[in-house]
């Protein structure tokens, strides 16, 4: 009888349908440089309508960044709009800043707009780099705020974006050396143990050609479900017996190409394994040969016990 179970193991993320999960870097991710620059464009600020002074506008944004080890190169507030001039003396302008609602921090700065009765359009540059730098050195969201304060002017369509630029650490193309996965039990239902015959598994080795890494196998079988070994009481806490290899020990594994089954009366575990009720296998998958990391991995589909009653 054979037992089946479907997966796809890319080291420990199982998906069905033999979806590999670690899919190849875009080619700027895997270019062998220690650190590599990003540049990005947020949304801060929008309206439409009409901001007359002495207006103060407190717009608080989140500013995100995923990566490993950010440093912040440059980052410019970009306001856009049309100036148009108040009823006043003082120089059309506006004073901008950043998390400095008093407008009192050396952050503040004016930037005059000159202004037309009918309406000039404008762009603005604000500089906060050094404050940026200072506040994100780390991966995570962080909340700032945009501070604005019109003098003489009126703004109309007003639009206010942050442009940074960061460096960071990419991330390593290499994949895990190793990992293992561990199936849940089966029952065979045979009250007096099952004889096992037979391990196999369907896949693919990775890389191009599929001849990179490889998978590997062990087996449990026990009387009782979870795995103890003093059936019927099955309370002594005992775990699973995983063995494999020429010594069927816990620490060797069968290994074979896939789709070819691996003769289990030839391994000389049967006499730990036959007569047991209960099973599980372990799957092991190297991206080379368990011992250094590879980019690629292989993709184990299906593993297939056969037993008989």
């Amino acid at each position: 009888m054979n037992t089946k179970i479907l997966f796809t193991i890319i080291f420990t993320i199982i998906l069905a349908g033999g979806v590999t999960v670690f899919a190849q870097l875009a080619p700027e991710e895997v270019q062998p440089t220690e650190f590599q620059n990003r540049t990005t464009r947020s949304f801060i600020y929008q309206a439409e309508g009409i901001h007359i002074a002495p207006e103060e506008i407190h717009a608080p944004f989140v500013y995100s960044i995923s990566e490993t080890s950010p440093s912040v190169q440059s980052a410019f507030i970009q306001i856009t709009g049309i100036a148009y001039p108040a009823a006043g003396t003082s120089t059309s302008g506006v004073t901008i800043s950043i998390d400095d609602e008093t407008f009192t921090t050396e952050r503040a700065e004016f930037f005059r707009t000159n202004a037309t009765p009918k309406g000039r359009s404008f762009t603005l540059l604000y500089d906060a780099s050094a404050y940026f730098a200072g506040q994100i050195t780390a991966p995570g969201d962080y909340t700032f705020v945009w501070d604005a304060l019109l003098q003489n002017v009126e703004y109309g369509s007003l639009a206010v974006e942050l442009i940074t630029t960061y460096q960071y650490e990419p991330i390593n193309p290499l994949m895990p050396i190793w990992g293992t996965l561990d199936s849940g039990v089966f029952d065979t239902q045979t009250p007096v143990g099952a004889g096992y015959n037979a391990l196999m598994w369907r896949g693919t080795l990775g890389g191009p050609t599929f001849d990179q890494g490889r998978v590997q196998l062990q087996l449990a079988t026990s009387h009782c479900e979870n795995g103890a070994s003093n059936a019927p009481a099955c309370d002594d806490g005992a775990p699973w017996e995983f063995r494999g290899g020429a010594l069927c020990s816990a620490d060797a594994w069968f290994e074979v190409d896939a789709d070819k089954p691996l003769d289990l009366h030839a391994t000389g575990c049967l006499p730990q394994w036959n007569d047991k009720r209960y099973y599980r296998y372990r799957v092991k998958i190297c991206s080379v040969e368990c011992e250094t990391a590879g980019l690629y991995t292989p993709t184990v589909e299906e593993v297939i016990v056969n037993w008989s009653p």
